[in-house]
């Protein structure tokens, strides 16, 4: 895959493992991936790409481009204004150019093909997947409000959650294939869902790994693999089990174990947010004020 632009170097917070997003220079914005599918939060212009696609790539405007051009499957760039929440979808295989004039910020999500048309086989009972680019402009709100929980959560955390990151990819996932594919055409495969939550065995042996690895990078593919289930599947079964998603889930285990280091030892607070899977003190103070209105000093007076 090819590009051009004016990159001038510099690093990404983390480097895409299957090349999905190569491409992108890397000071255009930190690359996050998963198995099946990565993003990046890029801000810069004015700038140009060209490039053939080898994944399924769907752009998602954050603000406004005046003046952007893009060709799709054509040699001929069309001008139009782009309003923030803008999405371009640009399929597996097909030639794309884009051109803007006005500095930009967007979610780039690129997703595996193969995988893309197995999610909406076990979501939509869709066997053949036809992917279908919108019109030039054209607004998804949907998708804007996700892209903009991504973008808070890169842009505005020390230390962004794999694990929300993870499920909120997954999300604009399902949409993208409900709005803006054939699988839309299709009923949800109800049927076949898993109505209930996780069964007790499973419940324990996920709350287990959760507390064992607090301190750790969690994602969805290690959980739903212990469980024999889909990330799809596991998602809504792990919610009907806990009543919250699993990246809030750990987010309050660990918050329960800096509480109980915080009161019943004497480390520093660094140690305990190492130990408690937060990057520092300063992120582990943040969290906890915000979901808790205490800070660990006050906290530690508190149980004084």
């Amino acid at each position: 895959m090819n590009v051009n632009g004016t990159p001038s170097g510099g690093q990404a917070s983390e480097e895409p493992r299957q090349g999905l997003l190569d491409f992108v220079p890397n000071d255009w914005g930190p690359k996050f991936d998963f198995d099946h599918f990565s993003i990046t939060l890029t801000r810069t212009g004015p700038n140009a790409v060209a490039f053939t696609a080898d994944a399924h790539y769907v752009v998602q405007m954050l603000s406004a481009q005046p003046k952007r051009e893009t060709a799709l499957a054509s040699d001929e760039l069309h001008q139009f204004s782009a309003e923030a929440g803008t999405l371009e979808l640009i399929p597996d295989t097909s030639d794309f150019a884009g051109r803007w004039h006005t500095p930009k910020e967007n979610c780039l999500f690129a997703f595996d093909p193969n995988w893309l048309k197995e999610l909406a086989e076990q979501e939509f009972n869709c066997g053949h997947l036809d992917m279908r680019p919108p019109a030039r402009g054209t607004v998804d709100t949907v998708g804007h409000q996700l892209a903009q929980l991504i973008r808070n959560e890169i842009a505005t955390m020390a230390q962004p959650s794999r694990l929300y990151l993870e499920g909120l990819v997954m999300a604009y996932a399902a949409h993208l294939l409900r709005s803006h594919s054939s699988a839309g055409d299709a009923a949800p495969r109800r049927g076949r869902l898993h109505k209930g939550g996780l069964s007790s065995w499973h419940w324990k042996d996920t709350d287990d790994y959760l507390r064992e690895h607090l301190a750790s990078d969690v994602n969805l593919k290690t959980l739903s693999e212990r469980c024999g289930l889909s990330y799809s599947h596991f998602l809504r079964a792990f919610r009907k089990s806990a009543g919250m998603p699993p990246y809030r889930y750990l987010l309050n285990l660990r918050l329960n174990r800096a509480q109980e280091l915080i009161l019943n030892t004497n480390l520093s607070f660094d140690e305990i947010a190492t130990l408690s899977g937060f990057c520092n003190h300063s992120h582990m103070t943040a969290t906890m004020r915000r979901l808790q209105s205490i800070t660990p000093m006050e906290l530690r007076r508190l149980g004084a």
